[in-house]
């Protein structure tokens, strides 16, 4: 009996170490795992603070709207996977904006997608490093869209895929409404968006050398996907087959979502005019009708003023200040946000 004592204490320390090492080994392969595709992302550490912005109703005109419902059934912006697409020369100019504004209520739904880390802090984002090329040609926004789709398609799993340009501001209220009213993102296939253009985008197939005529919604004013319609378009994406794709008829990255969507899985575009672009006159959208749209945008040149193009809103912040009108649209729509100013004209 003593001697069997002693041989249970020479081996039982041995035996914990083991034990404790198989549970660290455990933990971390059993942790979050990102996706480990070419597109190495990353996410920056964040702070308690930065993950309640998303449910905290203090700054929301509805609340609990953005959230998901106790049942399960109301969906909420942790259903959906929003990218926006922006480069390094824009993440100061463009982006920081964005975070200050719409981002700052869903940076847990959101994935920055661009061509190489930003260079200064962005805590609490989810950040998705290309490698792309900055340059706005066809091929670069097809790597980047590719890019996009596949992260989405490595993540886990969100209803509803919708993309945005680093020049839209998302009203996400409004965009949950209309996601709200579509049937089961799972099963259905669902596209949903606005053509820059009042008729189908004509080009050829390549590959049989015939005619094809398609909807596309434009990637200025953004779009979205179902759950189920991207699913369907994964063996047209993956491994750099959405390059393929967009060389095989020819267009740029929105078009070839339509061309996916529409002529080969079947999907027809559901026009949604409350999405916007620059590539429209957006002067006849004010205070009283900014609740109701889905994204905006703008452009502007200074030393142009006749080149201007943005939201026609007033009482807030002068044009100086505010050269975008997305402050002055996020101090609508928010309120009670501590930066805005507390008095508005109506």
């Amino acid at each position: 009996m003593i001697e069997f004592r002693k041989f249970q204490r020479c081996f039982q320390i041995p035996i914990l170490l083991i034990i404790g090492a198989l549970l660290v080994i455990y933990i971390l392969f059993k942790g979050p795992v990102y996706y480990q595709l070419n597109l190495q992302p990353q996410r920056h550490n964040a702070n308690a603070a930065d993950k309640i912005k998303l449910i905290d109703p203090r700054n929301s005109l509805h609340g609990s709207d953005l959230v998901r419902s106790a049942t399960g059934t109301h969906l909420g912006l942790d259903d959906v996977f929003i990218a926006v697409r922006t480069t390094h020369r824009f993440h100061r100019s463009r982006l920081n904006l964005l975070l200050k504004t719409w981002i700052s209520k869903s940076d847990n739904s959101t994935w920055i997608v661009t061509d190489r880390l930003p260079t200064h802090e962005l805590a609490g984002q989810h950040i998705v490093t290309t490698g792309c090329t900055p340059r706005h040609t066809p091929s670069a926004l097809c790597c980047q869209m590719g890019s996009e789709l596949t992260t989405f398609l490595s993540e886990a799993p969100r209803l509803w895929f919708c993309h945005f340009d680093d020049d839209n501001y998302v009203n996400l209220l409004a965009l949950l409404d209309l996601l709200r009213t579509l049937p089961d993102p799972e099963t259905a296939f669902h596209y949903v968006g606005r053509p820059s253009l009042d008729h189908r985008i004509s080009s050829t197939d390549r590959q049989t050398d015939k005619p094809v005529r398609f909807w596309f919604a434009t990637g200025g004013a953004g779009f979205c996907l179902s759950r189920s319609l991207i699913f369907a378009m994964r063996r047209f994406v993956i491994d750099r087959e959405f390059i393929s794709n967009c060389e095989r008829i020819s267009l740029p990255d929105d078009c070839t979502i339509g061309y996916l969507a529409e002529t080969l899985l079947n999907a027809s575009l559901n026009k949604q005019n409350a999405f916007h672009s620059h590539l429209e006159h957006l002067g006849t959208i004010s205070n009283q009708n900014i609740a109701d749209q889905i994204s905006f945008s703008y452009s502007y040149r200074e030393d142009n003023p006749a080149l201007l193009n943005r939201v026609n809103v007033s009482g807030i912040f002068t044009e100086v200040e505010d050269p975008t009108r997305f402050l002055s649209i996020h101090c609508i729509l928010y309120p009670n946000e501590s930066w805005c100013p507390k008095k508005q004209s109506k």
